[in-house]
């Protein structure tokens, strides 16, 4: 071989010797700024960690029950529609000489919303006596609106 070879040949290899020598420099300087950079781990930052990953997880599962919900309400609104319109058609499948008009009453001590729960109450099996305790007025009224007799006449 060539003297010159020999000088490129040594060239080359101090060159690649350089090159690995400044990259194993590189890589270890990058490890220990790394270390450095980074906190040591702790169980407090175990505990942190944790935490932020379970604040993760819960926004997540919001996400998704929302999601839920929207879905559910959804559908909702589509029944609600579709009974709309039933309604509808069975008002105009009814006859207007039928109409759904509730008799009138006389005029009454007790709002529309206690003759609801006595009927609910007597329905329930509760007499007419321990009803009118309960609302806190006279069992005669409980009966008139119930349309039955009083406990009065009954034992008479």
């Amino acid at each position: 071989m060539n003297p010159l070879h020999y000088i490129f040949l040594g060239g080359g290899m101090l060159c690649v010797a350089f090159v690995l020598r400044r990259t194993a420099k590189r890589a270890q300087s990058n490890q220990t700024s790394t270390a450095l950079t980074q906190p040591p781990v702790t169980p407090r930052n175990r505990v942190s960690d944790r935490l932020q990953e379970l604040e993760l997880r819960l926004y997540d599962f919001s996400r998704e029950v929302e999601g839920r919900m929207e879905t559910k309400l959804t559908v909702l609104d589509e029944l609600i529609a579709e009974a709309d319109r039933e309604i509808i058609e069975l008002r105009q499948a009814i006859p207007p000489e039928r109409s759904l008009e509730l008799p009138t009453r006389p005029h009454s001590s007790l709002s529309a919303d206690q003759i609801h729960m006595a009927d609910c109450l007597f329905g329930a099996g509760f007499q007419v006596d321990e009803i009118a305790r309960a609302m806190n007025c006279k069992p005669a009224e409980i009966a008139r609106e119930l349309a039955i007799d009083p406990p009065d006449s009954a034992a008479a």
